[in-house]
Parts: structure tokens; C-alpha cells; sequence
């Protein structure tokens, strides 16, 4: 593919020279179908589009291609900006306009365009809302100069307009205000050559400055460079006391990544050539936390939040398959980077610079990879986290495992035995929140090596028509039809788990697993209470997968009961476990009792609210003064009453209570 590419500019000059000669007879072709005029002055125009447009092909093929984007050094993009700028005001000023609207919006997108330009040079992101003026300018005055509709005969009269319109649309909110990130970029460039050739071979040979102006905007947006962080002040103000400290300084790991992918960095962290007592003298009136010392990061906290900063390292062996025996210092960051799990989180960044992308992180960002630095059993040996870490990033991020990485996975998931649960725990309710589709299925050799008591699920096949799929298959299909909370996640995960220990069949050969809503409850009390869950979560996941059969409907006297009973919070997230629950059998047709049995609970919040007994009308002073003393009697009558106004038969007023709770004393 290589070797091609680089003959690429060749095949499209002599394709720009073809179109050139055959210009003539293909235009008269479209003159004898009536679709363009010979001598319409678009030809010329078309002749210089092609040109160009067939050399910024080449230039994309053997420049952009390469996961980069041209950058100049000076601003291309606010130059671009100027010069649309400019040609709107002369447009303002050299046409008159007999529809007065057509020239507030000249003048508009001129300032519009004036303040984009203003953002460019600065290097800053601009509002969305100023695209969105643009992009409605532009569409409007472009459909305005083609206004009087009766007065042409040629298609491409119709279409060009209509077509630069929306391309001018397309490209202003794609190309600018997304900044474009590497995996997205193909598709601007496309974008902006369509805008061009649509907008040039449509311009008004009276309007010649303002269609060189448009056109310099649009080329402008070609030249692009890569998607650059904008680093925090804070961020900026410590890397420039160690720069000027006389250190070298970079953004590095998730941060960067991050960055690239269009997101918004949680946590910066920052690697230098500076040693760690270096740092601390670099920063003598700061607040440090010296807690990592040993491996080389020294926390340095700044306006409330803590950065940690970290000395360029290599490591040693890791006996426990977690931590290094030993770091070395070193000078150079990819030094540093070189020893990194994944190459999506090993890069760095400075805002002078660039990126740092020695294993071409971005180019497996750009098409979905995860794939380990260097070689990937000596990644996961050297820390089993990892292998965890990977399921997490590849949910996550929606990336696929290279095939190397992910064999390397799964042999080595033994290694996970060597680390301490909290850590286990985290990193699968993490990758539990983020799983979607089949990513349970992908990874299940991973996770059946935490949690192997869910391994007699797997192809248990559960021999009734209520259920299409085996039991794990079930599950992978439930975890994902719930919303990400780490309570339901769970729930999902765990909730058939007792199945294949309660399996029976009747005389027709129809599997029942009696009973294993309380075996599956026990099996996740006991998994979760190895992984040293915390103990609410604990509890209530027991408690959905003690519940999911129950039998629950939109009657609001049972939904009351429930509701008191259980609270709202976990009656709702029951229901959205159960609505999974059939929606993973995959026999079920679309059930709308669930979202009936939702409004209800609405309803009956906003009606009543939680009942209990405090909230009877009634209160243990005034069933005292009927007659009742202190004590059980007492508690089982307040019991009593709350049934009775839960079910609906009799209402929580005082006078009601007061003539049923008389009723109880004389019985």
C-alpha cells in the first residue's frame, strides 16, 4: 500500500491532464443534453477547480495520510477567516440589495467571521454558537443569490446553490468547531473539498472578490493541524517553573489521549528529566506530597488539586507481578514511554512541541486498536493489573484488542490471582459499567478467572421457550440492557448465576431452576464479599437478585406495598433489572408494563410520597390514648393500619385510623 501511495501523485496529474484534454468535448456533451451552456463561465472555473483539487489529493495521500496534518507556523485558519471577512464587508459594500435582510447578514457573518479569526490567532476554541451564525448566514445568502428561481433553465443552476449550502453548512460546524481529532479528520478533508468545488463552480462573475475570498476560507481549512490540547493554566504555570528551572517537561498518559479522542482530561499528569528532590526544589512553597517518592512522583498541589509529577524511568523486575523492584531515572521521555502499558496512553505533549507518539498511539486511536507497547506478555508479567486495565480501555474507548494483546490476556489471566481485591474489584466494576453489546462474551475467560462461579454458566443451555440463549449468553445480554450503575451491573451479572445448581426438568424435558433466585443471591454475597465489596453495594445487590421474579404490576395497592416496603430507590432499580431480565431472553416481545408500572411509581411519589409509619395520620400518643399500652401490641396495630392504607382500604386520615385502630383494641 505503501509503494502505492507514493505513485499517487503521479496517476493524479496525468488524470488532471486527461480532464484537461477531454474538457472540451466532455463539456459539450453536457451542452447537448441541456445541463450546462458551452460558453457559461463556469468551465474556466472548473477547469482551475480540478487542478487543484487533484493536487490537494495527492498532497492528502502522502502527507495527511500519515496520521498527520500539515501545519504551517503562522495561523492559515485565521488568515482564511480574515480574508472571508474581508470579502463579505466588500460584498456589504460594492452590491445593493433590494431585500434589506440580505445585507444584515453580509455584514454579519463579515463580524462573525472577524471574531473567528480573532480565536484562530489566539489558538483558542471558539463557541458554538458562532459557527451557528455562520453556517446560517452563509445558507441563507447563498439560496439568496439564486432567489429569483423563474429566471434560470439549467440544472446545475438549481443544485450548485443548494448543494454549497449545505457543504458550507457541513464543513463550518465539522471542520471548525470540532477541531477535527485524528480519527475524524478523513472525513473534513472530504467535506471541504465538496464545499469547494460546489461553491466555486456556482460563483457569480460580478461577485469575483467575494468568491477569492470564500475560496481562501475554504482552502484554509485544509491546512488544519492536529488536534492540540489546551492545557489547563495550572497546568501551564508547572511546566513553566521547571522549564525554566532548566528542565523538560510533558503532559503524559491518559490525559493526552484524552485529549485526542475530543475528550475532557479528568487529571492532568506531568514527566520530566527533573529527579525528585529536584522537583522539590523547583517548587520550596508548595504543598508536596512525597508519598510516591521511591518510584520517582512527587503530588504537588496547586489551587486544591494535586499533580503529580513524575521523574522519566525505566523499571526492573516485577516479583509480584504488580510493582517494580527498582526504577532507574533516565533523560529522555521515550525513555519513559517505552515502558507503558498500551500505546494509546503513551504519548506525551507539550504545547511547543507537539505530540511524543513513538508507537504510533494515535494511529491506533484513529483505527480502534488497543495494542500493548512492545511485547504484551511482558506488559501483563510485569504488571497483571494490566490485563484488567486493557478490558477496561477497550469498553471504554470502543477499541479492539489487537489479536497478539488479547491472546496475551487471556493466557496470562492466572496472574490476577496475585492481586489484591480492592484492585480486582475496581477495575471490574469499571469495565461492568462501560460493557455494551457482546463484551461480555469477548472477555468472559477474563472475568471467569474473578469471578469462576460464573463459569458453569457458560453454555448451559436452559431447555425452555421462554429462553432463546444459555444462561451466560443470558447474562451478557441482561448486563447490558441495564443502566450503568454499579448496583444493577452486578445484579445482572450475578442474578442467574444459581441456575445451572437448581436445574430440573419436567416430564416434557422443560428445564426450572426452582429456588435460584436465592442460591444466585448467595453465590454474589459471597463473590462480592471475596472482591471486599463495599457493603452497601454488597447488600443490595443481594437484595435485586433476591427479588428479580418477584411478581410485580402497575396495580398501584401492590406497587404501594413495595414501595414502603423496599423504598423507591431499589423498587426502581427492580424494575429496570426485571425489564432486563425479559428483554435477555430473547423471546420476549416489546413489554410496556414495565414503563406502566414506572408511571405508576411516579405517580404514587408524587401523590403520597414513601408511606411508613411515621407518615399514618395516626402516631403511637394518640393509639395510647385509645387504650393500647407500650409494647408489641402497640408496634402490630401501626403494623395493621399501614397494610390497610397500602392496599388502598381505608384512607391515612385521622378519623379512619382512629375508628380501625378501636376495632383492633376491642378484637
Amino acid at each position: 500500500m505503501k509503494k502505492i501511495l507514493r505513485f499517487l501523485p503521479i496517476f493524479t496529474i496525468a488524470a488532471g491532464i486527461v480532464c484537461a484534454l477531454l474538457r472540451q468535448s466532455l463539456f459539450a456533451a453536457a451542452d447537448s443534453r441541456g445541463l450546462l451552456p458551452l460558453d457559461h463561465y463556469a468551465n474556466t472555473w472548473l477547469l482551475l477547480v480540478s487542478a487543484l483539487y487533484l493536487t490537494l489529493i495527492a498532497f492528502h495521500s502522502n502527507v495527511f495520510q500519515q496520521n498527520r496534518r500539515y501545519c504551517f507556523r503562522f495561523p492559515v485558519q485565521a488568515i482564511g477567516c480574515l480574508a472571508a471577512a474581508v470579502g463579505h464587508f466588500w460584498w456589504y459594500t460594492a452590491a445593493s440589495e433590494s431585500f434589506p435582510l440580505f445585507s444584515v447578514l453580509k455584514l454579519a457573518a463579515g463580524v462573525l467571521f472577524l471574531v473567528l479569526a480573532a480565536y484562530r490567532f489566539c489558538a483558542k476554541k471558539p463557541p458554538l454558537a458562532i459557527f451557528a451564525g455562520i453556517s446560517l448566514c452563509m445558507m441563507i445568502l447563498c439560496f439568496g443569490q439564486y432567489r429569483q428561481w423563474g429566471q434560470f433553465t439549467q440544472v446545475q443552476e438549481y443544485l450548485s446553490p443548494a448543494l454549497s449550502a449545505l457543504f458550507i453548512a457541513l464543513y463550518s460546524l465539522e471542520a471548525c468547531y470540532m477541531e477535527l481529532p485524528e480519527h475524524k479528520s478523513t472525513a473534513g478533508f472530504y467535506l471541504s473539498q465538496a464545499a469547494l468545488i460546489t461553491t466555486l463552480t456556482c460563483i457569480d462573475s460580478n461577485n469575483l472578490p467575494y468568491n477569492l475570498a470564500m475560496s481562501i476560507w475554504l482552502i484554509s481549512g485544509l491546512f488544519t493541524s492536529p488536534y492540540r490540547m489546551t492545557l489547563p493554566q495550572d497546568v501551564l504555570h508547572l511546566m513553566d517553573k521547571l522549564e525554566k528551572a532548566g528542565f523538560t517537561v510533558y503532559a503524559v498518559g491518559g490525559c493526552v489521549r484524552d485529549a485526542i479522542l475530543g475528550l475532557t482530561p479528568h487529571d492532568y499528569d506531568l514527566c520530566t528529566n527533573a529527579t525528585p528532590e529536584q522537583i522539590c526544589e523547583v517548587f520550596p512553597n508548595y504543598q508536596l506530597i512525597r508519598n510516591g517518592e521511591k518510584h520517582g512522583t512527587i503530588g504537588v498541589v496547586l489551587e486544591h488539586n494535586v499533580y503529580e509529577i513524575t521523574t522519566y524511568r525505566t523499571e526492573g523486575n516485577y516479583s509480584d507481578n504488580r510493582h517494580p523492584d527498582e526504577v532507574t531515572f533516565v533523560d529522555r521521555i521515550e525513555e519513559d514511554l517505552a515502558r507503558r502499558d498500551f500505546t494509546v496512553n503513551a504519548m506525551a505533549f507539550h504545547p511547543k512541541t507537539g505530540y511524543i507518539d513513538p508507537f504510533d498511539g494515535q494511529k491506533d486511536l484513529q483505527k480502534g486498536i488497543l495494542r500493548a507497547v512492545g511485547d504484551p506478555e511482558t506488559r501483563f508479567r510485569e504488571d497483571a493489573l494490566r490485563i484488567l486495565r486493557g478490558v477496561r480501555f477497550a469498553c471504554r474507548f470502543r477499541l479492539t484488542p489487537e489479536k497478539k494483546t488479547l491472546q496475551a490476556m487471556k493466557n496470562l489471566t492466572p496472574l490476577l490471582e496475585h492481586l489484591a481485591k480492592e484492585r480486582v474489584y475496581s477495575e471490574v466494576t469499571q469495565s461492568l459499567c462501560l460493557m455494551e453489546d457482546d463484551d461480555l462474551l469477548t472477555y468472559q475467560n477474563i472475568l471467569l478467572q474473578v469471578i469462576p462461579e460464573l463459569a458453569p454458566c457458560v453454555d448451559f443451555l436452559q431447555h425452555n421457550p421462554h429462553h432463546k440463549y444459555d444462561v451466560f449468553t443470558h447474562t451478557a445480554y441482561v448486563l447490558t440492557s441495564v443502566e450503568n450503575n454499579s448496583a444493577l451491573r452486578w445484579a445482572a451479572l450475578l442474578h442467574d448465576a444459581g441456575k445451572p445448581q437448581t436445574f430440573t426438568q419436567d416430564e416434557k424435558g422443560i428445564g426450572h431452576f426452582y429456588g435460584h433466585a436465592k442460591e444466585s443471591a448467595q453465590i454474589a454475597n459471597d463473590v462480592l464479599h471475596r472482591l471486599k465489596a463495599p457493603t452497601e453495594l454488597r447488600e443490595q445487590v443481594v437484595f435485586l437478585i433476591q427479588h428479580h421474579i418477584d411478581t410485580l404490576s402497575g396495580d398501584k395497592a401492590l406497587l404501594r406495598k413495595k414501595l414502603s416496603k423496599y423504598g423507591a430507590d431499589n423498587l426502581r432499580k427492580l424494575i429496570a433489572l426485571q425489564r432486563a431480565d425479559q428483554a435477555g431472553k430473547g423471546t420476549a416481545k416489546n413489554d410496556r408494563s414495565f414503563e406502566k408500572m414506572l408511571q405508576a411509581l411516579e405517580q404514587l411519589e408524587k401523590a403520597e410520597g414513601r408511606l411508613q409509619i411515621r407518615d399514618l395520620a395516626i402516631d403511637g400518643h394518640d393509639l395510647m390514648a385509645l387504650g393500647f399500652e407500650p409494647g408489641p401490641a402497640l408496634g402490630a396495630c401501626q403494623k395493621q393500619l399501614l397494610e390497610l392504607v397500602l392496599s388502598g382500604e381505608i384512607p391515612n386520615e385521622k378519623s379512619a385510623l382512629t375508628q380501625k385502630a378501636e376495632e383492633i383494641l376491642n378484637q
